[in-house]
């Protein structure tokens, strides 16, 4: 039996019990807490060991730890509006939609918004038109699905020809490794004095940058030849885009990755004006 297979025995109350001398935020171990979020949007049903809802970036590092310890799967969880089943699990489910699903920081001038995991991209547009701004992405469930979800897995919407997908519009994330440390993706160029301040740290993070400069320096040719030139695709880690105009941007790594190489904790991203004016054109064909 794996490590996971045997963490998977554990009893719901045993992992509920650990984890809430851990941390602040609700922990849910009943069987119909747990079988409200065994579904989403798609047609699967999977029983969770058990449910967290945290309250912090520091809950969210205590959950990680506790589970990379006893081997036992995570699963980030938004508004559960997946088709695909992304949000359902049968380890730990993590929750934001709860807690951690702020606004941190709005700035018109400089066209960013920094918001927590959990917010739902509904709510952030309506705080967003006060300022005349707007955060483009518009996926077909906006009324129900969160940020975090529509960074992991890149969405998009019926105006992506004109604005693009989420993806163009990430320009740092904070992200929880599985081994609890929280690393900060940004743009970073190569042998920059930015780049050479981080590399001198010799932190996990760190690692993670040259790693991803030796992949470029290996396969940088195969990487932008190879990808289809799309202006939608949520297919696998988007290299082409970590790898642009001479930079190295960790943060767009993270999106359409469902989860499987981190928890976004925050995001920093772009925002534009508002059209003043809309119009609709119906077009008639014989």
């Amino acid at each position: 039996m794996s490590k996971t297979d045997e963490a998977l025995t554990l009893s719901p109350e045993k992992v509920a019990s650990d984890l809430r001398k851990r941390i602040s935020g609700d922990v849910l171990s009943e069987v119909w807490q747990r079988a409200i979020y065994a579904s989403d949007a798609s047609a699967y049903f999977i029983m969770p060991l058990c449910v967290v809802l945290p309250k912090s970036k520091d809950d969210v590092v205590e959950i990680v730890k506790y589970a990379s310890e006893n081997g036992i799967p995570l699963t980030a969880r938004g508004g559960g509006s997946s088709l695909l089943g992304q949000s359902v699990g049968e380890g730990i489910l993590i929750d934001f939609s709860k807690y951690m699903n702020k606004i941190l920081e709005i700035n018109p001038d400089e066209n960013y918004v920094v918001v927590e995991p959990g917010i739902y991209k509904s709510v952030l547009d309506k705080t967003l038109e006060k300022y005349g701004k707007m955060f483009p992405p518009d996926p077909s469930s906006s009324d129900f699905c969160t940020i975090g979800g529509m960074i992991s897995t890149n969405a998009a919407g019926a105006h992506t020809v004109k604005y693009g997908t989420t993806i163009d519009y990430i320009i740092s994330l904070e992200v929880v490794l599985s081994s609890g440390e929280i690393i900060r993706c940004r743009r970073l160029k190569p042998n920059s004095e930015e780049w050479d301040e981080l590399i001198s740290k010799n932190a996990h993070e760190a690692r993670i940058y040259e790693g991803l400069r030796k992949l470029l320096e290996e396969h940088g040719e195969l990487i932008r030849n190879g990808f289809p030139k799309l202006s939608k695709n949520s297919s696998g880690y988007r290299l082409d885009k970590v790898f642009e105009d001479g930079f190295i941007d960790l943060g767009k790594l993270f999106a359409a990755s469902e989860g499987t190489l981190g928890i976004i904790v925050s995001a920093k991203l772009k925002i534009v004006d508002k059209p003043k004016h809309t119009i609709l054109i119906l077009l008639n064909f014989d």
